[in-house]
């Protein structure tokens, strides 16, 4: 049965009430990561159960599979940078481009952990006077900020 379970979590046509469900039991039940984790990629989760995932941060395996997942909510995404609890998860959630530009102004102002903050530096959506302040900071591990947030500091100030 865990076949078929596996193959329906990966359906891009699966509906979000299905994954839902496969989420809620498969997490409960041992040795079925592999159908989460499937659910939590499939695009079509339903954005609720992608949140109770990251609310549970239990298994950061299903955990960065959920946070990487474009239906996730903004606000699971600036919960989960905030709890701070994995770096593999807070990267992912950075990434995503649902995390909103507050947010990440708010994990690069933290500035505690340079890996994340090199990935929200990285991102599309971070707002160009964070991007200055970074680079203003003078910190060894951003001289070699991404190339293109640098195009950008230096197409909107030069």
């Amino acid at each position: 049965p865990d076949y078929y379970t596996r193959g329906v979590a990966r359906d891009l046509n699966t509906s979000p009430d299905i994954l839902r469900i496969i989420l809620q039991k498969g997490i409960l039940q041992r040795g079925s990561d592999s159908i989460s984790e499937y659910a939590a990629k499939n695009p079509s989760c339903p954005p609720d159960a992608l949140k109770e995932v990251l609310q549970r941060g239990k298994d950061d395996w299903i955990s960065r599979f959920a946070a990487r997942n474009p239906s996730c909510p903004p606000d699971a995404l600036r919960e989960v940078l905030r709890r701070g609890k994995s770096d593999q998860v807070s990267q992912y959630a950075v990434e995503n481009p649902n995390c909103s530009p507050d947010t990440l102004r708010e994990v690069l102002q933290r500035g505690k952990n340079d890996q994340v903050s090199w990935h929200a530096a990285e991102t599309p959506n971070t707002p160009p006077d964070i991007l200055r302040e970074v680079l203003q900071r003078g910190n060894d591990n951003w001289v070699s900020c991404n190339e293109t947030s640098i195009i950008i500091f230096f197409c909107i100030f030069f």
